[in-house]
């Protein structure tokens, strides 16, 4: 059996696995009695035979029992899979009985999932409907659906009625991939399905083949965290999109691992001795010796230096080896300074052997990350975001001691930083260009409201903004941690530099509150909305003077056009003056009569508010604002992205974030302050019209925009509809054009800089 063939055949028989099971227990709920069937979690095995599947599934389509997509997905591809391998045996296999038995088996499964078919639905519909019937006191068994779950499939056989012959086992080797290039090699057992297999032996090979699994789910998740980075290098994906998709991998391990110790599986006592344990199996088997006290290494050889890196063994020795040097009871500080870990990985090229001199690095780097947040965890000095690693590293330390969970997010951080090593740019630029950002635009903000005012700009959305201001600043503050004690201040950002995750987390934390405060600076102070409509219009008319506001175009793009202009743009300046006034929900005659310096005026419909079209980020701001564990995870936005496998989802999570990045880091507060300032100075142009048109000459706040934009339109609307030219709609066509010639590109500007999206589609239009 071909390596390539081998990995199908274990994946079909996993996924087979998971259906049998779906079926039985579903069946059972339906008040199916199975006979001879024993206990669940029990080693007891079962003969199911094939006519059996079809019956089950007949039970549960006529129960109306609604099949999962990842139920549905996962007989999809063991059909898939078996026929591959089917046509492999047929080729190679003389034994025709086997055949046909595979055959057989494969229409078995297909006409099952035709029954069920009917019922398919997603796994979030099928909970609720449980939840549903569970609070109308209908009592039914759970439909369990967990990978981690012992392998009954390997209890099921064929009887002698229903196929013609049985399966042929095969025994085969296979070499498997991971991180880095980094390969391990496993046979799979002999005679795993043999139906005289003792309890005991059928426990062992369960926990066995579910250690291993999980392992390989890690692996994945590492390989998708790695692949990301590499996306980052390339400059494909930006800094807070990898940041904020490899956090949420790091929480889907997390899950895995919990789930895995949740089970109980005695051999693996809680997950501590995953990692020695299949390093020494996976050791033995490519024989070669594990265990070599002479060598460079720690504990183990130079030539299995890979397996201990995908088993994650090699992390789990430096992480006790740091606990060593950090007793649990001991608050005093050390008496060396952190090593400078960013000139230690970062200009040097990476090392993609197993040299002792790479292990020494990845060591003091570890040394280094656990140090730093030992200090931060004593002095209480972290920043409002943390990452998965920060979180359990932590752990680690509190508890003093080390597991799997540990391991993994060790290893993923030492993956993230050996790919970025000798890369020119880096998450803690990005993340120090977005905090500088950040405070630049807030204390051009605070200038500008103290010395304009606004009757929707309040007390509540100044302190508010101040708030926003403290949290960046604390950002930067934080990054520092200087201690009183002499020579022990760790350099500054030594966090973010030696971290890239938590860099990508805390720009894209700063950039959300940035947004959140924009979008509120741009609904309050009513000056970019007029102003676009003004825009709108100007661009349709035939004037000498034609303004181009590049930013107002970018803003519309970012934005949804048909909310902005209720319906699409306006066809000409009937419809612009009839859209502007339903979207303020005033009489532009009210107006005219009512305006007033300091007089907020109010309406029954009330405005239209500018809101965010970045769902995801609003949904991890939520989570993070009502206190969730783990914000920046998948696990927040299950009800945007709904997908079976975790590395689809975490896929469309990463592709969603690269197209929502441009509408997060827009300058929105820039943008209304200019709009205002352009308002100005069309007042103090045109005021001798204004007076003249019976409106106030002292109009201030956001009516200074909103009246004189409705005045100009109604003026032009009433002068075409005499059938004669605007007489001042030049005037504000060359005003327009002259301050959109030396302010209307800002925004724009800055998305060319930061903004990685922004960036590519531009090199794919040239």
């Amino acid at each position: 059996m071909t390596d390539s063939l081998y990995k199908n055949y274990c994946q079909y028989k996993a996924d087979t696995d998971i259906f049998t099971s779906w079926l039985l227990e579903t069946a059972a709920s339906c008040g199916m009695l199975i006979e001879n069937s024993a206990e669940y979690g029990s080693t007891q095995t079962y003969d199911l035979s094939c006519v059996e599947y079809l019956q089950l599934a007949q039970v549960i389509a006529g129960a109306k029992v609604q099949l999962p997509l990842s139920i549905g997905a996962s007989v999809s591809r063991a059909i898939v899979l078996r026929e591959k391998c089917a046509a492999e045996f047929r080729n190679n296999c003389p034994d025709l009985a086997s055949i046909e038995g595979h055959d057989h088996f494969i229409t078995v499964l297909q006409n099952a999932l035709e029954c069920l078919k009917s019922t398919k639905v997603s796994d979030n519909a099928n909970r609720r409907s449980q939840n549903i019937r569970a609070s109308q006191g209908a009592s039914a068994k759970p439909v369990v659906n967990d990978n981690s779950l012992s392998n009954r499939f390997a209890a099921i056989s064929i009887k002698k009625d229903d196929s013609k012959a049985v399966e042929t086992e095969c025994t085969a080797k296979t070499t498997k991939p991971t991180v880095q290039g980094v390969q391990a090699t496993i046979s799979k057992p002999q005679s795993a399905e043999k139906s005289d297999a003792t309890p005991n032996s059928r426990m062992f090979l369960d926990q066995l083949f579910a250690g291993f699994g999980l392992l390989v789910e890690l692996n994945k998740l590492r390989q998708f965290i790695a692949d990301t980075w590499c996306a980052y290098a390339s400059g494909s994906i930006d800094s807070m999109t990898a940041g904020v998709t490899s956090n949420s991998a790091l929480a889907e391990g997390r899950e895995l691992i919990n789930a895995f110790d949740a089970v109980g599986h005695p051999l693996f006592s809680n997950g501590k001795s995953v990692s020695k344990l299949f390093f020494g199996l996976i050791s033995k088997q490519r024989g070669q010796e594990p265990w070599d006290d002479t060598k460079p290494f720690p504990s183990f050889s130079e030539n299995v230096y890979d397996v201990a890196t995908w088993t994650f063994f090699s992390t789990n020795g430096m992480l006790r080896q740091l606990l060593c040097d950090f007793p649990k009871t001991s608050r005093k500080i050390p008496t060396f300074e952190v090593r400078d870990a960013v000139e230690l990985r970062s200009t040097k090229p990476c090392k993609q052997d197993a040299s002792p001199e790479r292990y020494r690095e990845d060591q003091e780097l570890l040394h280094d990350v656990v140090h730093g947040l030992r200090l931060a965890n004593m002095f209480k000095v972290f920043p409002p975001v943390k990452s998965q690693i920060e979180e359990n590293l932590v752990d680690m330390l509190d508890t003093h001691n080390v597991n799997t969970l540990h391991a993994f997010n060790a290893q993923v951080l030492l993956d993230v930083r050996t790919i970025l090593s000798g890369e020119r740019h880096n998450p803690f630029n990005d993340w120090r260009l977005a905090a500088l950002m950040s405070k630049k635009n807030l204390t051009k903000l605070f200038e500008f409201t103290s010395k304009k005012s606004s009757p929707y700009w309040t007390k509540t959305e100044e302190d508010w903004a101040q708030v926003c201001h403290r949290e960046t600043q604390q950002y930067i503050d934080d990054a520092k941690m200087w201690f009183p004690q002499p020579g022990f201040g760790q350099k500054l950002s030594f966090h973010y530099q030696v971290n890239p995750i938590a860099a990508g987390l805390a720009a894209y934390h700063l950039s959300c509150t940035m947004q959140k405060v924009g979008i509120l600076v741009l609904n309050r102070w009513i000056t970019v909305i007029p102003t676009i409509y003004l825009y709108s219009i100007l661009k349709t008319m035939n004037m000498p003077h034609t303004p181009d506001w590049p930013d107002l175009d970018q803003f519309l793009k970012l934005h949804d056009e048909n909310s902005i202009f209720i319906g699409g743009r306006p066809s000409n300046v009937q419809d612009s003056y009839k859209k502007l006034r339903l979207f303020f929900g005033l009489s532009l005659v009210y107006m005219k009569n009512k305006a007033r310096s300091g007089v907020r005026l109010r309406s029954k419909n009330g405005q239209r508010q500018v809101h965010c079209t970045t769902p995801l980020a609003i949904s991890f701001m939520n989570a993070f604002q009502t206190g969730c564990g783990t914000p920046y995870s998948l696990g927040t936005v299950k009800k945007i992205i709904q997908c079976n496998d975790s590395i689809e989802s975490l896929t469309l999570l990463q592709n969603a974030m690269a197209c929502e990045e441009p509408k997060v880091i827009f300058n929105y507060i820039g943008l209304s302050i200019r709009s205002f300032e352009f308002s100005e100075q069309l007042h103090r142009h045109m005021e001798d019209r204004l007076i003249n048109a019976g409106l106030p000459s002292n109009l201030t706040g956001e009516y200074a925009v909103l009246t004189i934009s409705r005045h100009i339109l109604n003026k032009v609307v009433e002068t075409l509809e005499d059938g004669r030219q605007p007489y001042f709609l030049e005037k504000v066509a060359s005003l327009m054009a002259d301050y959109a010639k030396r302010n209307g590109s800002i925004a724009c500007n800055e998305l060319r800089t930061f903004s990685k999206k922004m960036k590519l589609d531009n090199f794919k239009t040239a």
